[in-house]
């Protein structure tokens, strides 16, 4: 009996000469399973000494996955972790640190522990200053181009921030992006009353007529 040499080629071509049997035999190869996965996402909640940490994470194949975040100051090499706390669906996930020092850069990042042993650490860092205006007071971008906090639209978008979008996992984090990113863009607007006149007419006035013109939804 002559076995097949080459037992993982596409195809074989065998020549038979006289009375021959042939046997197949096949072993089923395990599918690959699909690791747990997790993503940092902006923190939120940002006071003078408490933060709130977020995440997105998947289970994959397992049962069960534990997740937790990792936290420090920007200039220490010293880790600071949450509790371990045990997921078996995909979704996300909040933690609320608190003791952190005032007008301090932190960094955090989330973590995935799964299979008893192996942990998967991802490296995507956000950091955040805790002297960060508060959510509902600050509106950077508005308050630029109408060239003062006190603006009457502005009222109107504060009280949509606080009633709507920091109500929901999504709006938090668009206010931690906005942040992030838009004191830097308020600052060139406020310097150019061109800039002003354009996104006042184009951009801010048309979201305030659209969030007072659904006032009667949002605030049910």
């Amino acid at each position: 009996m002559d076995t097949i040499a080459d037992v993982n080629a596409a195809s074989t071509d065998i020549t038979m000469n006289g009375d021959y049997s042939i046997t197949a035999e096949f072993e089923e190869l395990p599918f690959p399973s699909e690791d747990p996965t997790v993503t940092t996402q902006a923190a939120t909640e940002v006071s003078t000494s408490s933060a709130t940490l977020n995440m997105n994470y998947t289970v994959g194949d397992f049962s069960q996955a534990e997740v937790c975040f990792a936290y420090k100051k920007s200039t220490s090499l010293v880790w600071y972790y949450t509790d371990w706390v045990s997921k078996s669906v995909d979704d996300t996930h909040a933690e609320s640190v608190t003791g952190l020092s005032s007008n301090t850069k932190y960094d955090f990042k989330a973590q995935v522990s799964y299979n008893n042993t192996e942990i998967e650490i991802k490296d995507a860092i956000f950091q955040f200053t805790t002297d960060t205006p508060s959510p509902s007071r600050g509106c950077f971008i508005a308050t630029a181009t109408y060239g003062t906090p006190a603006a009457e639209q502005i009222d109107v978008l504060r009280e949509f921030w606080d009633r709507v979008l920091l109500k929901s996992p999504a709006g938090s984090q668009f206010v931690a992006l906005y942040y992030q990113f838009s004191p830097p863009v308020a600052d060139f607007i406020a310097g150019n009353e061109f800039l002003r006149a354009i996104d006042r007419e184009l951009l801010i006035d048309p979201i305030v007529w659209a969030v007072e013109a659904t006032e009667d939804v949002w605030q049910n």
